[in-house]
């Protein structure tokens, strides 16, 4: 039987403040909701193993303040991005406005190849809705990445979007692996020069 191989993944939440970067987290790695979580101040860490496809994966999970001080948090921590989520609240229409802004930083800085996920939170408070599905998707698929609404207060959904995006991730992974290496550029030999007229005979002059 061969060795399965273990690997480990970076994923990043980031997204404006208060739209429940954190809260998506707890839900996914503990699977517990604390309403009003303190705001989270420069990075959070958390681990998790999961199985994807009979795949065993680590993933580190970056939480990001959503402060202006933060929204350009230091680019080592976009380099090292395998899959990056961007989030925003349903019923904030000025955190979905955002995202643009926080897409243009993305691309600065992550790795040309990096998966993006943007999601959609807090779709329990049904009343409260500022964003509609149809826009949300609509501008994810204008920009090629994968798109959820979810709640982390009602767990609708979460599972799903680490799902997703790591799927895309081991995908993107696989495709570098049977990609052939680049081909190497011709060598150019160059040749002796000749062009300096007929050689002279002896005692020509």
């Amino acid at each position: 039987m061969s060795e399965q191989i273990h690997q480990t993944f970076n994923i990043v939440l980031v997204g404006q403040r208060s739209v429940g970067k954190t809260s998506i987290l707890l839900r996914f790695v503990d699977d517990e909701f604390i309403g009003n979580t303190n705001a989270t101040i420069g990075l959070d860490t958390r681990d998790v193993n999961v199985e994807i496809d009979d795949q065993f994966v680590t993933l580190h999970l970056w939480d990001t303040a959503g402060s202006e001080l933060f929204s350009s948090m230091p680019s080592t921590t976009y380099r090292r991005a395998d899959g990056l989520m961007i989030v925003y609240d349903c019923t904030d229409l000025i955190s979905f406005e955002k995202v643009q802004e926080w897409l243009i930083t993305v691309r600065k800085y992550a790795p040309e190849d990096v998966q993006i996920m943007l999601i959609g939170n807090k779709i329990d408070l049904i009343t409260q809705r500022q964003v509609s599905t149809i826009e949300a998707k609509n501008y994810a698929d204008k920009h090629g990445f994968d798109f959820i609404e979810t709640s982390a207060k009602t767990s609708d959904n979460i599972s799903s979007a680490f799902e997703i995006l790591t799927r895309s991730i081991l995908q993107k992974s696989e495709e570098r692996l049977i990609q052939p290496p680049p081909e190497s550029p011709p060598v150019i030999v160059d040749e002796p020069n000749h062009s300096f007229g007929k050689p002279k005979k002896c005692c020509e002059r």
